[in-house]
């Protein structure tokens, strides 16, 4: 009975964030402007003729609202945690 019950408490409300979408949107703002847009190329380069195309065209349309700070232009949780594990697995990768 109780793990039904957390299980029920852990499901997100509709239109509730992840609790640890701030550590994601701080982990993107800790990289500098030259990264963020050294990641925009590649993403940019990746979507037309890449091999992860579709994931290159989300996270590129993804940073690209992130950086241009419109409000207008709503980003879900989903596509800045994905943007924040796609960069960070990236920048693993070249270490």
């Amino acid at each position: 009975m109780e793990e039904t019950n957390l299980t029920e408490k852990g499901m997100l409300e509709k239109g509730e964030m992840h609790p640890a979408i701030d550590d994601a949107l701080n982990y993107l703002k800790s990289l500098s402007y030259t990264d963020l847009m050294r990641w925009l190329d590649t993403f940019r380069a990746n979507a037309l003729n890449g091999e992860h195309k579709r994931v290159a065209e989300v996270c590129y349309s993804t940073l690209e609202r992130l950086t241009s700070k419109d409000e207008h232009m709503p980003i879900a949780d989903t596509e800045i945690f994905a943007l924040a594990w796609i960069i960070k697995d990236g920048e693993t990768a070249q270490v």
